[in-house]
């Protein structure tokens, strides 16, 4: 006992008598044995159990109109797709069976159903001691084998995976017998999957129901099976940018028809782009990006169908997307510091580039709660993909503070990253912060560019003691991102020229397609040509007039009769009104 039963039953002495009441109405006949529960909720087939719809796991027992039967059942619950039953559901469950009186019991979740020394219910937790237990035990004789049973017996199943099917036997007193599954056959409804000699039953590439039949020793027993599809799929972002030099995947969720996820490789998928200039799907269902611009992509798979957009930025160099001299979008808080004595100004010295720099004047009282933090907000937009944010930074000269920088990033949907802290000196430095060090604000987010700088938080260093008052200076100043280099192509590349030019093709080597980029100053007749070391031509891409502006074409590493070429050397040329530039490219087969 527990409680006020523990206190009472832990004054009986040895030699006690005892009365024991049972306070049930009516009182039960030729009653042996009891066992306690909250609700007796069936009774001669009609429900007698509380108005409570709740869902829970459950334990519960019952017999049938004869008492010949006895069940015990456990219900689930509490996990993964198992969200347990109500009282109701119970005694409905109870009539199907065959029951027709049935007590609920104590307990569901840590409860556990055990026949012949197998757990038969899916744990919540783990199987544990309990307190109190059920047990019923047979004094049958074991007996010779009659029937086999199949495990599941009634199944639905997806596409192409596979099931095991298990092969068990008992005797005329339910006592199990042990099957020989080297002597067991198997078949399957026609064109409805496939079944090994081990019961491995794989299902076939299309939606079908059937039935699998298991004869043994002259025994049968057959499992129904329904396979089910998708219903649905849908790209996790629907949005998202890329460079020419990074591979992007496009993470798609499928559903099938019982609403449960199902992994798909994507490379099962086929891949539409709609402006196939914009960039490229290769083998493994990477997308690659080969000129600037955006472009719609669609993902289809059993007929079911969802379309995205990319959008290719190819950044050169260094570039200041803040030169921290003007205060507008610019605002401040953060933690445990004194606002009314915290200001951002712009200042003219110190300064590392252009006319000026910001200044925040603060003061915050040293407590023993946490650290003070000052926030500087804003919404950056950012354009391509970076591979460090670069940041020019100081406290201010001859106090050192210890002062802390962490930036954070927002992506397209608005979850952050942060760096980790940088301590600031006492002369104007500039700090990177490289893209591969951002982690997660919160747990489980992905990165997906674009990307915007959302926020400069400061971790201020401290004097003193608990209550003491810290003010001072930090200057901050020249906030830029810094390109990853294109292999090879000069940052001038990135400004129009002013005359025909071309550029060198990229990717290079490339296996697949590669991009051959060029500009026209002026409306023209165009003609791109692939000729290989000897002098033959390979193919031709291009003999069309063109507007002037930056151009591109596309080569698959094909020639005319569309074979691919063999690994080596090759040259491309653009013939522009008689005026004809060249280059080289190296296709690895």
């Amino acid at each position: 006992g527990h409680g006020s039963a523990a206190a009472f039953l832990n004054n009986w002495q040895t030699g006690d008598t005892v009365q024991l009441y049972l306070g049930l109405n009516p009182t039960l006949p030729r009653l042996t044995q009891l066992v306690g529960g909250n609700y007796k909720f069936l009774e001669n087939g009609i429900y007698t159990g509380s108005t409570n719809t709740d869902l829970h796991p459950r334990t519960f027992a019952g017999i049938n109109v004869d008492s010949t039967k006895l069940f015990l059942a456990v219900v689930d619950g509490r996990q993964p797709g198992s969200i347990g039953m109500s009282y109701r559901q119970l005694a409905d469950y109870m009539i199907s069976l065959g029951a027709v009186h049935a007590i609920n019991l104590d307990g569901g979740g840590s409860s556990t159903l055990v026949v012949h020394n197998v757990v038969e219910n899916s744990l919540y937790t783990a199987e544990r001691a309990v307190a109190n237990a059920l047990m019923v035990v047979s004094n049958a004789p074991e007996d010779s084998l009659i029937a086999i049973q199949l495990q599941p017996d009634n199944f639905r199943q997806f596409l192409g995976s596979t099931q095991s099917i298990e092969v068990s036997g008992w005797d005329q007193y339910f006592n199990p017998r042990s099957v020989n599954m080297a002597n067991v056959s198997f078949s399957v409804s026609p064109d409805g999957g496939v079944i090994d000699n081990s019961g491995n039953f794989t299902a076939p590439d299309y939606s079908t129901s059937g039935q699998i039949i298991a004869n043994y020793l002259g025994l049968t027993d057959t499992a129904w099976f329904y396979i089910k599809t998708l219903q649905s799929i849908s790209f996790i972002t629907e949005h998202q940018n890329t460079d020419n030099l990074i591979g992007l995947h496009f993470p798609i969720v499928c559903i099938d028809e019982d609403n449960l996820p199902q992994p798909i490789a994507l490379t099962e998928f086929t891949w539409e782009i709609l402006d196939p200039a914009i960039g490229y799907f290769d083998s493994a269902a990477v997308f690659h990006g080969l000129l600037e611009g955006t472009t719609q992509i669609v993902a289809s798979y059993l007929g079911l169908t969802d379309t995205a957009s990319v959008t290719v930025e190819i950044g050169y160099g260094s570039t200041v997307i803040n030169s921290m001299e003007v205060l507008a979008n610019w605002s401040v808080d953060g933690v445990l510091y004194d606002q009314s004595a915290t200001n951002l100004s712009v200042t003219d010295q110190p300064a590392t580039e252009g006319v000026g720099a910001f200044q925040l004047d603060y003061q915050f009282i040293r407590s023993s709660v946490g650290r003070s933090w000052i926030h500087l907000n804003n919404d950056i937009p950012i354009y391509g993909l970076p591979d460090t944010i670069k940041l020019d930074f100081m406290s201010n000269s001859g106090l050192y503070r210890d002062h802390m920088m962490v930036v954070v990033i927002a992506d397209n949907d608005d979850e952050l990253f942060q760096t980790s802290e940088v301590t600031a000196d006492t002369n104007f430095t500039t700090y990177n912060f490289a893209m591969d060090e951002f982690g997660a604000v919160a747990a489980n987010s992905i990165l997906h560019f674009p990307i915007r700088i959302a926020a400069l938080q400061i971790r201020m260093g401290y004097y003193g003691t608990t209550g003491d008052t810290n003010s001072g200076v930090i200057y901050l100043d020249n906030l830029r991102i810094h390109y990853p280099n294109q292999l090879g192509v000069s940052d001038k590349a990135a400004e129009l020229p002013t005359e025909f030019q071309i550029f060198q093709n990229f990717p290079n080597p490339f296996n697949g397609r590669t991009s051959i980029k060029y500009y026209l100053p002026q409306k023209a007749h165009v003609k791109v040509t692939i000729f290989d070391l000897l002098g033959r031509q390979v193919v031709n891409l291009l003999n069309n007039v063109q507007n002037p502006g930056m151009q591109s074409t596309i080569w698959d590493g094909r020639n005319a009769t569309g074979t691919i070429v063999a690994t080596g050397l090759y040259i491309y040329t653009i013939e522009l009104d008689q005026n004809i530039k060249s280059g080289k490219m190296l296709f690895l087969k």
